[in-house]
C-alpha cells in the first residue's frame, strides 16, 4: 500500500483506497485550470522546463511530490526529473487530463518506464494497455523486457500468450528471427 501525502492539502492518502484522486479533491484539480490559477512549480529535464501546478502533479504522482520536497508555496520549486523532454511533456500533459497520444512503441515504453519511476498508476496502465495492442515479432523482446522490468503481470502474461500463440513462427528460421 503506498502513501500519498500532500502537506498543502493536510492529508494522507492511501493510493490503494482511493479510485479516483480527483473526487478526493472535490474538484480542485480541473478549478486550477479553469480558473487560470498560475502554475506553481517546475518539472525539468537536461533540455526542457515545463510550468504545472503542483496539486496536480502531486495527485498524479507522490514520487514527483517527493522530489518537490514538500516546501512552501512562496516560491516556485523545481524537481530535475529524469526523463528526456518529450516523454516529460506527455507525462505532464497526461496528468492534466488522462489523455495520451502515443505514436510509436518505443516512445509508448519510455513512458512506461516513467510511469513506474515516478509512481503515475493510472500513465502505466494506459501505456500497458496500448503496448498490448501492439505486440508483434519485431517488438516482442522489449515488451517482454519492460514488462519484467516495470513489474507489469498483465503486459507479462499478454506477452507470453503471444509467444505461446506465434511459437511456430518465432521459431522459423525461415523468418530470419529467433526468440531466445
Amino acid at each position: 500500500m503506498s502513501l500519498f501525502a500532500d502537506r498543502h492539502m493536510n492529508n494522507l492518502i492511501y493510493i490503494s483506497d482511493v479510485d479516483d484522486l480527483d473526487e478526493c479533491y472535490g474538484g480542485e484539480i480541473e478549478n486550477l485550470v479553469m480558473e487560470g490559477e498560475s502554475p506553481d512549480v517546475k518539472l525539468k529535464t537536461d533540455n526542457v522546463v515545463i510550468s504545472c501546478h503542483k496539486t496536480i502533479v502531486c495527485t498524479r504522482s507522490p514520487v514527483i511530490c517527493e522530489l518537490l520536497g514538500f516546501l512552501d508555496d512562496d516560491g516556485k520549486d523545481v524537481a530535475a526529473i529524469e526523463v528526456d523532454g518529450k516523454t516529460l511533456k506527455q507525462m505532464v500533459d497526461f496528468m492534466y487530463d488522462k489523455q495520451i497520444e502515443i505514436k510509436t512503441y518505443v516512445a509508448a515504453l519510455n513512458l512506461l518506464a516513467a510511469g513506474h519511476k515516478y509512481l503515475n498508476l493510472d500513465l502505466k496502465e494506459k501505456i500497458s494497455e496500448y503496448l498490448k495492442t501492439v505486440i508483434d515479432l519485431k517488438n516482442i523482446y522489449e515488451i517482454i523486457v519492460a514488462a519484467e522490468t516495470y513489474e507489469d503481470e498483465n503486459l507479462m502474461r499478454c506477452t507470453l500468450q503471444y509467444i505461446s500463440d506465434c511459437r511456430e513462427e518465432i521459431t522459423n528460421k525461415k523468418s530470419g528471427r529467433t526468440f531466445a
